[in-house]
Order: C-alpha cells, then sequence, then structure tokens
C-alpha cells in the first residue's frame, strides 16, 4: 500500500503508516446541502488541517486552506524530508509567526471558519509540531503511556472575523504519539454504550493502524442525533513513512456542486483508488 489511496464516494483519503482521512456530509438544511467541512494534507510540507465553514459560505474554509498552503510554500526550507538544525529553530519559528499572522491581517476572506491544523517540523534530535487554531474544532494527542488529551480549547475566533489566531504553540512530539483533528461533527457520533468519545478515541487509534481509524469510527457509530453536523476527521502519524509531495485539498463544496457530485456517483460505498489516477478533485 506505497501510494495515496482514495475512496470517492465516502470521501476518504489514506497512506499507510502516516495518515486516515475521511469527510461525512451531515444532513442539515436543505438536500443535497454544501458541505462546509474541509480537510487539507500538505505532504510536501508536512501539515495537516481540518476547517467548518459557515453555511451561506461552504467554500471559506476551502479558499483559506489552498491561501495558507501557499504562505507555507514560500519557506523554502519546510519539508518534512528536510531536518532543521536546533540552532535555525528559532528563526524559523518567528518566521512561521510572522508569515501566518501577517496573512490572516493582511487578507480578506468571505465567510467564516474554523481552522485547526498541525505542521511537523524535523530537527536534528526529534520532530517538533506547529499548532495553529481558531473556532470549535478540535485537536487530539494521543500516547501509549499518556493515553489521550486534548491539545486545543474551544472558542469563538473565526478565521474571516480575526485577525490572529486563538492558539499558536509549538509541541516536541514523543516516539509512538498519534494526532485526531476533527470538526465539530465529531461529537454527534455514538461510540458504543458504556465509553465516553474520548475513551473510544484512544482505544481504536491504540488497536488500529491510523489510516483505518477514519473508516471504523465513522462506519461504526451511527449519529447520536437525528440531525447530524459535517464531519471532518483525520488520524496521524507524525514518525510515519512520508509519500511523494503532493496536496490533497476535499470539501467545502457549495449545494450546486454537491448535487452534481452525487449524481456522478453510483455505488454509497465505492472502492479504494491511487490519488495519482483520480480525476475528480475539484468536487471531492
Amino acid at each position: 500500500m506505497n501510494a495515496v489511496w482514495v475512496n470517492e464516494c465516502s470521501r476518504a483519503v489514506k497512506f499507510a503508516g502516516l495518515f486516515g482521512a475521511r469527510l461525512r456530509s451531515g444532513n442539515i438544511g436543505h438536500s443535497p446541502a454544501g458541505v462546509g467541512d474541509t480537510i487539507l494534507i500538505d505532504l510536501a510540507k508536512g501539515f495537516f488541517a481540518v476547517g467548518d465553514s459557515s453555511d451561506r459560505e461552504p467554500r471559506a474554509a476551502r479558499v483559506f486552506m489552498s491561501q495558507f498552503s501557499r504562505l507555507l510554500a514560500d519557506i523554502s526550507v519546510l519539508s518534512p524530508r528536510t531536518v532543521i538544525p536546533d540552532d535555525q529553530l528559532e528563526c524559523l519559528q518567528t518566521e512561521i509567526i510572522s508569515r501566518s499572522s501577517e496573512m490572516l491581517r493582511r487578507e480578506s476572506f468571505r465567510g467564516t471558519s474554523t481552522f485547526t491544523g498541525l505542521l511537523l517540523i524535523r530537527t536534528d534530535r526529534r520532530i517538533r509540531a506547529v499548532i495553529f487554531h481558531a473556532g470549535d474544532s478540535v485537536l487530539y494527542a494521543y500516547h501509549p503511556r499518556s493515553g489521550i488529551r486534548k491539545l486545543t480549547e474551544s472558542n469563538l475566533w473565526l478565521i474571516g472575523k480575526v485577525r490572529e489566531f486563538y492558539q499558536i504553540e509549538f509541541l516536541d512530539l514523543e516516539p509512538g504519539e498519534r494526532f485526531l483533528l476533527a470538526t465539530d461533527g465529531l461529537h454527534d457520533l455514538s461510540p458504543p454504550v458504556g465509553k465516553g468519545l474520548d475513551e473510544y478515541l484512544a482505544e481504536l487509534i491504540r488497536r488500529h493502524p491510523v489510516e483505518d481509524v477514519p473508516d471504523i469510527l465513522i462506519d461504526g457509530c451511527e449519529s447520536c442525533k437525528s440531525k447530524r453536523d459535517d464531519l471532518a476527521l483525520l488520524v496521524l502519524a507524525p514518525d510515519g513513512p512520508f509519500p511523494e509531495a503532493c496536496e490533497i485539498l476535499f470539501g467545502g463544496v457549495t449545494a450546486e456542486t454537491e448535487a452534481k457530485r452525487l449524481l456522478r456517483l453510483q455505488n454509497p460505498a465505492g472502492e479504494y483508488m491511487m490519488w495519482e489516477s483520480f480525476v475528480n478533485r475539484e468536487d471531492f
């Protein structure tokens, strides 16, 4: 499975040993509605993010993530394959904070969205992560010794309304650490009876490869509400192998685009195919 695989019907992407991601559309509002949740996987820069747009502008998170990815592309030394010497790390961190903050102050965005992202930086001795966060999406960390913990704080700051991130934090990673990023639709899932959601997430990450967790979680947990929100879900093993550089951006589509997509698809389950052979990327 040494390739990025995509399932168009279930809106899922995976690479063995590194990540699994899936986007599930909700059933709130008119049918078909737009899908405001968005996932970005930037394998050239080692950046992973989820976002949740407003209903009025479902493309807001997608547009912002595309712009943020271009910002990272301008920082030439960023790459999951490049080792940053420890004596250059502080300068790089300052540049990342400065550029991202300047982008929020300078750019105007149509609509609003949450944004939770994780940037991986490989140094002489470890992997360091940069957390970017605004809104009520969530980032969890899991380690076999310490269990699961939430790294982000829910807030009312939304991209499109604020001029800085609610959180920009740096985190030194432990070997074997795993991460889960999700929009607020995560809380619509109903874990098995007798288990809390955090407990169940930890169990799945402990027992299964990261690339399989999104499918197992979404397929196995029916929504606990009759009306469910969109859900963007990404599970990551930062010390896993990285494939060839590519950018995968999906979700954040209008109701019209989603209607055309559903008409095109015949099999609601679908099968995985290699990303390099996948052509329907604009409405994915």
